[in-house]
C-alpha cells in the first residue's frame, strides 16, 4: 500500500512507499504525488503514483512515458488537498480527539 498512516503516542503522520524504488518517506517537505494529465480531460479514475524524490520521480516518468506527460505536485500538497476534497473540519476533529483524550483520562482517574 503505498501510503498509510502510522501511530507515534497519540497522533497520526502519514507515511508513504514510493512507486519506484520502494523507499518508505514521511517528511512533508519530500516526495511528490504523480499522475497522468491525461487524467485531466479523460477523467476516469487513476493511481496516483507516490515518489520520494526528484529522481524516482525522473525515473518514474521515463519508465512510463508512453502513457503520456506525468504531471507531479508536492506531497505536501498532496496531503491538504485530501483534507479539502473530502471535506475534513480540522477544528471539528481536533475538538473530538480533545474531548474524547480528556473522556479517557477522566476515566481512568475514576476510583474503582
Amino acid at each position: 500500500m503505498p501510503l498509510i498512516m502510522r501511530r507515534t503516542g497519540f497522533d497520526f503522520f502519514p507515511a508513504a512507499r514510493c512507486t519506484h524504488c520502494g523507499t518508505e518517506f514521511d517528511r512533508a517537505n519530500a516526495g511528490y504525488a504523480a499522475w497522468p494529465v491525461d487524467v485531466l480531460t479523460n477523467p476516469p479514475f487513476v493511481d496516483v503514483q507516490l515518489l520520494c524524490c526528484d529522481d524516482c520521480l525522473d525515473a518514474f516518468s521515463a519508465e512510463h512515458e508512453d502513457e503520456g506527460e506525468w504531471i507531479a505536485t508536492p506531497f505536501a500538497v498532496y496531503l491538504a488537498n485530501l483534507i479539502v476534497t473530502l471535506g475534513i473540519d480540522i477544528d471539528a476533529v481536533l475538538d473530538t480527539e480533545q474531548a474524547s483524550v480528556a473522556a479517557e483520562n477522566t476515566r481512568d482517574q475514576a476510583p474503582d
